[in-house]
Formats: C-alpha cells, structure tokens, sequence
C-alpha cells in the first residue's frame, strides 16, 4: 500500500512500475476532482485526466498512485533587483543567512526575498541555526527540497 496521496488539480508524469502503459513515460496528467483513493482490493489509485499526446490510446480513469510523481513546479526568474541578488547569491555560495544578505547585498528583509524566491518555484530550504551565543538564526540553503 502506498503513502502517496494527490490531490485535485496536481499535475502528475507517468513513470510506470507496476505494469505496461499504452501511454508513454513521461506523459503528463491532470488529477480529476475523485483524486486519490483505495479500491476494492486496498490499492491506492489516483483518478487522472491524460494532458497530452503522448497518452494517446490511453483512457482517462483510475491508476495506481506508484505510475505517478508529481510534475516539478515551472521555475521562474524574479524580476526585483533584489531577489535577483539574492538568487545570484544562493546559485554562486549555496546558502545565506540575514546577516550576510545584510552585509554583502545590503538586503535587509531577507526572509521576504526567499518567500518571493520560493513563491517562484526555487527550491530553497530553511535550516534554523544556533550562534555561539545562543540566539537563533535561519542559514536558506538553495536547490534543497524545501522545508518551510
């Protein structure tokens, strides 16, 4: 049994485990308003309507969730300055934290760039740090799965 659950809208790509598809990998497909559920016999299966050509002879209807991942999210460029600094940023060193944004960008609302950033579809992950003091910090580290 699978833990995988999509919901209506998702865009999914076929990659077939469990059995041969007329439909060829890659082939893309729209999560329909049933979404996911278990049939009769237990199996976790995704209603989907087929998007393009490469599911030609290929019913729409109810398959097993494992053919399926989700579609990776388009990826835009920002058109602000700053968020465009910042993702040079995170593209050239990995990672930032405020105070380096502060000091080198002169960014002083960092977490509003990433959110932006992230809005966007950059994965960016949030990794919360403690400074030698004690005090909290967040370190953004970029191209990670995001984490909040």
């Amino acid at each position: 049994m699978s833990k995988k659950t999509f919901k209506e809208g998702d865009i999914l790509v076929l990659t077939p485990k469990t059995r041969p598809f007329a439909a060829v990998a890659g082939a893309r497909a729209q999560v329909t308003a049933k979404g996911t559920f278990r049939d009769r016999w237990g199996d976790t299966c995704v209603d989907v309507r087929w998007l393009d050509e490469k599911a030609f002879h290929q019913c729409h209807g109810d398959y097993r969730v494992e053919d399926f991942e989700l579609a990776p999210k388009e990826v835009k460029e920002p058109s602000a300055p700053m968020a465009k600094s910042v993702l040079a940023h995170l593209r050239s060193k990995g990672s930032i934290t405020s105070m380096e944004a502060q000091g080198v960008l002169r960014c002083r609302q960092l977490p509003a760039r990433i959110l932006e950033l992230k809005r966007l579809g950059h994965l960016i992950s949030t990794e919360i740090k403690l400074d030698p003091t004690g005090q909290r910090y967040a370190r953004y580290h970029f191209g990670a799965a995001s984490g909040g």
